[in-house]
Parts: C-alpha cells; structure tokens; sequence
C-alpha cells in the first residue's frame, strides 16, 4: 500500500498540469505509442503548410485519421484547411525571438558546460 501510494505521488509529481487536472499518462507519448500498435501513426505532411501546421499545432486527433483502418485523410485536410500557416505560430516579435533564441541556446549551453568544467571543480576541491 505504501508503495502503490509512494508511486502515485511520483506520478502527479510527473504529469502535473494543474490542480484541477490529474492525468494518468504523458498524452502525446501515449497517443503516439497507441497508434503505432494500431497502425495509425501520424505522417508528416509532403507540403510546407502542412509541415508548419503538424509541427506548430497540438497533437490533434485529426492527425491519427491520415492512415490505418478506417483512414480519412481529407476529413483531416478539412479540418486544418480551416486554419492557416501560421496561426500556431508566435506573433512576429515573438517568434523573432524564438529564431534568435534556437541557434544562440546551444552556445550558452556550451559556454556554461565549459564553465562548470574549469570552474566549479576549483570550487569544490576536485583535482
């Protein structure tokens, strides 16, 4: 009993999204791993909007329907035809920043790798 609760502790730890909401898997994970055992995983799309649409907007369910049994791709072209390109996209100064923010990320990383190498070892007395 305790470790069935010291399990389900860990769990709201891991999937917390808010108080009011407690949910039992990692969604986007589950869906995926689901689909694939059923044979409907999600494809990207062949176009650019489509490829913008797929990567930018949440994992719809409208996704799951392009292949596998019952497939009914136009019914998921129907739906994101209704939006476009860029409406998941951040608004201009926003995703300026976002672009800038992607290549410069890694370089910080790098730099703060280096520095803990030379730097916090010193502090700590590590040879």
């Amino acid at each position: 009993k305790d470790l069935a609760q010291a399990e389900g502790k860990c769990e709201n730890e891991c999937f917390y999204i808010s108080k009011h909401i407690a949910p039992l898997v990692d969604y986007p994970a589950f869906m995926l791993s689901v689909s694939r055992l059923v044979g409907c995983e999600p494809v990207v799309p062949q176009d650019v909007s489509g490829i913008v649409k797929y990567w930018t907007f949440p994992l719809w369910s409208c996704f799951f329907r392009t292949q596998g049994i019952g497939a009914k791709p136009e019914m998921c072209e129907e739906i994101l035809n209704k939006f476009g390109t860029f409406d998941a996209v951040a608004p201009m100064p926003l995703a300026a920043v976002q672009v800038i923010l992607t290549f410069f990320m890694p370089v910080l990383n790098f730099c703060s790798f280096v520095f803990e190498l030379f730097f916090e070892k010193q502090r700590k007395g590590i040879p």
